[in-house]
């Protein structure tokens, strides 16, 4: 009890350096499995004077916690985040509801994905969490979550492709994203909308599936010809034979990389680091939504902070292009099977209990042990293809001058951000 009245001070303390924080998040996460420790984090959560940085870290707790049932204690504080008016808490307090796959908080999700006035990418969230929940996908959110795939928003578009390619779709919503979506698709999404057509039977969807990637091909260098052939496996024969055209391309693509990555380094441009810097930290690529440089941006992918003294220019524009070529040993990703699902992310976190993968920027999910089927490592990186036919020459141009500077002695001063 003492121990509690200890954490529940310093939660409610006025300030707390980086590094009280962290050691906090330490603790949280090692005795949150104690009913009295849960019951002074639902306290603390439930105060209204509790900071909103605060409830932040306590939420990601909630998320990791490796307890094997949601405790009941920590249900109406969650409930009361996920109706907060701070549209940061919110958005973690539906993190927690995705991590866990919680069905009690049904209601609030839909509240949340009808709202006119809420920011669309929360409400994609809650969407996402819906799916996880119960795969099928109404008409109407169907709708939405494909409108969501031309979003400006880099983020808004990538976990709508993901909540797609998790749903359970009909044939009527596969055709329409095979003929209406993917040949258009930012190829950043490619990876992601393809899960939705796994398991399919009908030559329509089949045929029209094959017809977009064909569209695609010159530009699809990182499908993998493997991953294609078991996807399209389920289809009937016909679908086969016609991908067979597709698939020898896409093995044409993959034997000549070399010469196509010197070509795209012949035809970068003399760039702008402070323009690539706000590519870098926008919201078209997202790139910092993954990675960091200096205090800022993601923890899903490789610091990046010194990069340009330690790779060359051919190194950076390969890792762009080829991202699965090579790994960073510890951001390696893993196909994780259970009994009911399939995931791949990073392993960020193993226990006794569970695993947990971050699946993507700012989402992780926790695995039960006692669920997994198989885990093997990936050969497909968690950094999505495409990324340079996403932008234009000379955004890429600026975007390699930022990553060069990085580390080196001469990187220009940091513009203000909005």
């Amino acid at each position: 009890a003492g121990f509690s009245a200890f954490l529940e001070e310093r939660l409610s303390a006025d300030t707390l350096s980086k590094a009280e924080l962290e050691a906090l998040d330490d603790a949280l996460l090692s005795l949150c499995v104690a009913p009295e420790v849960q019951a002074s984090m639902a306290r603390v959560l439930v105060n209204d004077e509790t900071q909103g940085e605060r409830r932040e870290h306590l939420l990601r707790t909630l998320a990791m916690c490796p307890v094997k049932e949601f405790p009941e204690v920590w249900t109406e504080p969650l409930r009361r985040q996920l109706d907060a008016p701070d549209p940061d808490i919110r958005a973690r307090a539906v993190e927690v509801v995705r991590t866990r796959e919680l069905p009690q908080f049904t209601a609030e999700l839909d509240a949340i994905v009808t709202s006119g006035e809420v920011d669309p990418y929360l409400r994609v969230a809650a969407l996402d969490a819906l799916i996880r929940i119960g795969p099928e996908l109404s008409s109407d959110r169907f709708d939405f979550l494909f409108d969501q795939l031309k979003s400006s928003d880099a983020p808004s578009r990538q976990l709508a492709a993901s909540a797609l390619g998790r749903a359970r779709l009909t044939d009527d919503q596969l055709l329409k994203i095979a003929v209406d979506s993917l040949s258009e698709a930012d190829l950043l999404l490619v990876p992601s909308l393809l899960d939705a057509f796994r398991g399919g039977t009908n030559e329509e969807v089949g045929q029209a599936l094959v017809a977009s990637l064909t569209e695609l091909a010159p530009v699809l260098d990182g499908l993998a010809v493997e991953g294609l052939t078991k996807l399209l496996s389920t289809y009937p024969d016909s679908v086969g034979a016609a991908a067979q055209p597709l698939l020898a391309r896409l093995d044409e693509l993959k034997g000549n990389r070399l010469e196509r990555l010197e070509g795209l380094l012949a035809r970068l441009e003399p760039g702008e680091a402070s323009r690539g810097r706000d590519l870098f930290f926008g919201s078209t690529v997202a790139c910092s939504s993954c990675h960091s440089v200096g205090s800022e941006g993601g923890r899903v992918g490789p610091d990046l902070t010194a990069i340009g003294a330690i790779r060359s220019r051919h190194d950076l524009l390969e890792a762009i292009m080829f991202p699965s070529a090579s790994f960073v040993r510890q951001f390696e990703s893993y196909r994780v099977e259970t009994t009911s699902d399939v995931y791949a992310g990073i392993i960020d976190e193993r226990t006794p209990e569970a695993i947990v993968l971050v699946t993507g920027a700012d989402y992780r999910v926790r695995v039960p042990r006692a669920d997994v089927v198989s885990m093997d490592p990936s050969p497909v990186s968690m950094m999505p293809e495409g990324l340079h036919e996403a932008v234009s020459i000379a955004e890429l141009s600026d975007l390699m001058t930022f990553l060069e500077a990085l580390g080196q002695s001469s990187e220009p001063p940091r513009p203000l951000r909005p």
